[in-house]
C-alpha cells in the first residue's frame, strides 16, 4: 500500500497527470520510468535499512516493478493510438493562436499541418512582417500584433493556447501581449529563436545577491 501511494506521487512529480498533448511518446515513458524506477530503489533501499528484505522474494519485487511498468506503458501507448486516431478525424481539437516575429512561426503551422494528431487547430496567424505570409493549407497571415490582440481581446473562451514565435529579443512586444491579456483563460507559450534557447537552457549561479547566467563556465 506504501508503495502504491509513493507511486502516485512520484507520477504527480514527473508531470505523468498533466496533459502530454504535443509530446512524443518517448518522452512520457521516459517519464513513467524514472517514476517507478525511483520507487523501486527508494523500496529496495527501505528493505534493506529495514533488515526486512529476507521476507519479501527478490522475484516478487522485481516482477513488480516490470509487470507494473509495463502494463502502464502499454495502457499509455494505447491511449495515444486512440488519441491520434480522434484528433486526425477532427475530435480532441485545442484552438490556437500564433503571433510570430521570427521563421519559428513558419515552422510552427508545418508542423502542426503535418501531423494532424497532435490535436492543434491553428484559428490564426498574426506577425507585423509583411513577408511572413503564413501560408499553409487554410491558414494564413490575417494581421499584425495589434489585430492579434483585438482578436484574441475579443475571443476570450473561444482560444485554449496562444503561441508566440517570438525571439527573446523582443521583449517589449512580448510583454505587451501579455500585459493585454491580463485575464485570458488560455494558456500562453513563447517559442524563441535557436539563439533564446541555448540562453534558456544555460544553467544559474548567483555572485552575492545577484543571479547570473552562466553561457559559458570552464
Amino acid at each position: 500500500l506504501g508503495a502504491t501511494i509513493a507511486l502516485f506521487g512520484a507520477f504527480n512529480v514527473v508531470h505523468l497527470y498533466e496533459p502530454w498533448r504535443g509530446a512524443s511518446i518517448s518522452q512520457e515513458l521516459k517519464s513513467l520510468f524514472l517514476a517507478m524506477g525511483g520507487i523501486f530503489l527508494v523500496l529496495v533501499t527501505v528493505l534493506f535499512l529495514t533488515k526486512t528484505s529476507t521476507t519479501y522474494s527478490r522475484l516478487w519485487v522485481s516482477s513488480w516493478f516490470a509487470l507494473g511498468f509495463s502494463s502502464i506503458a502499454v495502457l499509455r501507448v494505447l491511449l495515444r493510438k486512440a488519441q491520434r486516431y480522434f484528433r486526425k478525424r477532427g475530435f480532441n481539437l485545442r484552438s490556437v493562436v500564433i503571433i510570430s516575429e521570427s521563421e519559428q512561426g513558419q515552422q510552427l503551422l508545418t508542423e502542426v499541418a503535418e501531423n494532424p494528431a497532435l490535436g492543434y487547430r491553428i484559428e490564426g496567424y498574426y506577425s507585423d512582417d509583411l513577408d511572413d505570409l503564413g501560408q499553409v493549407e487554410s491558414v494564413s497571415r490575417k494581421g499584425n500584433l495589434s489585430d492579434g490582440i483585438a482578436y484574441l481581446t475579443s475571443n476570450d473562451g473561444n482560444v485554449d493556447q496562444i503561441w508566440l514565435a517570438m525571439p527573446l529579443r523582443s521583449e517589449n512586444k512580448i510583454k505587451t501581449i501579455l500585459e493585454s491579456l491580463p485575464y485570458s483563460t488560455a494558456s500562453i507559450r513563447l517559442m524563441p529563436d535557436f539563439f533564446g534557447m541555448n540562453l534558456i537552457s544555460s544553467s544559474f549561479s548567483t555572485i552575492g545577491h545577484r543571479v547570473v547566467l552562466d553561457l559559458s563556465v570552464s
